[in-house]
């Protein structure tokens, strides 16, 4: 729903379409929003405010979804077409959204305060409506307006689409050359005469049956793109799932590993305490032994000095046995 009232919100005053008409571009606007564009275009190459007559031919002005550029048409906003489709779907929306088909006020659009006064008559041919005062000023009964047929203002105006070439007339065919709406006179002697034309129930039988079977394929393409976007969430969460059980099982093997080699390596810190253990008995009791012979040769040593020292001959000769004996 979201993107729905997204759609039928105009960009520039950020609230559901009024009476929107269709740029070039094909983008819509409020018509007011799209005077107040136009009118913002034309103030900055000419100082001076709009006024009521023929827009110059030169003037641009930039589209404010898209930012293409396009000619003024000459009749301002009045030489826009209106976008009823939207208009219709805006109004629907607004009839789901309150619950109720109750008319509503509708806002004079040419009142030039904010907000504008509730229209009191909305006229045909012109297709704007009027408060009181606007009437008075710029839709009075008289002259060629006398003709045109005054209703009550209200939400639930029949739609009426004037043509823009002969703004008298009401459209009533559908031009298949150009693809678009067009009166009586534009097949008769406007730029139509030589197109084909075809009743507008007709046009809009076809059309809605085209539109319809496309709707449909677009509704069987959206659901198998939502199959194939379920099956690819799928495959993204069982590898998610993949991975997170291979990573347990790596780590599961790895500590096994860890602690497999940490056995070995205290089994062999053992062998090679055991083996120094035993190579330094060994070298400790060769020590010793070496120490006691050394200690004899010592005490030896000692001994045949001390018999050199004798000057005595018998009592050299008494202990030289023994000295020779060590």
């Amino acid at each position: 729903m979201d993107s729905l009232v997204e759609e039928l919100t105009c960009p520039v005053c950020l609230d559901l379409y009024e009476q929107p008409v269709l740029l070039p571009c094909a983008h819509s606007l409020c018509k007011r929003c799209a005077g107040d564009v136009f009118a913002e275009a034309l103030r900055k190459p000419h100082p001076q405010p709009p006024g009521q007559g023929v827009v110059p031919k030169e003037q641009h002005v930039e589209c404010p979804t898209c930012r293409h550029e396009f000619q003024l048409p000459e009749l301002g906003v009045v030489g826009l077409r209106k976008n009823t489709t939207l208009q219709n779907i805006v109004d629907r929306y607004r009839e789901t959204k309150n619950n109720t088909k109750v008319p509503k006020a509708v806002p004079c659009e040419m009142c030039d305060g904010e907000p504008p006064a509730d229209a009191v008559k909305t006229c045909l041919v012109c297709d704007t409506s009027y408060c009181e005062a606007c009437l008075a000023k710029y839709h009075p009964m008289k002259a060629g307006l006398a003709r045109h047929t005054l209703i009550e203002a209200s939400s639930a105006t029949p739609k009426v689409l004037m043509c823009t070439e002969h703004i008298q007339e009401k459209v009533n065919m559908y031009c298949e050359t150009d693809e678009c709406l067009v009166c009586s006179l534009c097949k008769l002697v406007g730029k139509h005469k030589d197109h084909e034309v075809a009743a507008v129930s007709d046009t809009f039988k076809q059309k809605k049956e085209s539109i319809g079977g496309g709707v449909a394929g677009l509704i069987q393409q959206n659901a198998e793109v939502e199959c194939f976007v379920d099956k690819i969430q799928q495959m993204m969460t069982d590898a998610e799932k993949n991975c997170s059980d291979i990573k347990e099982r790596v780590e599961a093997f790895a500590q096994t590993l860890i602690a497999a080699i940490m056995k070995r390596k205290d089994v062999l810190q053992a062998k090679v305490d055991e083996e120094k253990n035993d190579k330094l008995m060994t070298l400790g009791q060769q020590l010793d032994q070496w120490a006691n012979t050394g200690t004899g040769i010592s005490a030896a040593i000692t001994e045949a000095e001390a018999l050199l020292n004798e000057e005595d001959p018998i009592t050299f000769l008494q202990v030289s046995k023994s000295v020779e004996d060590r």
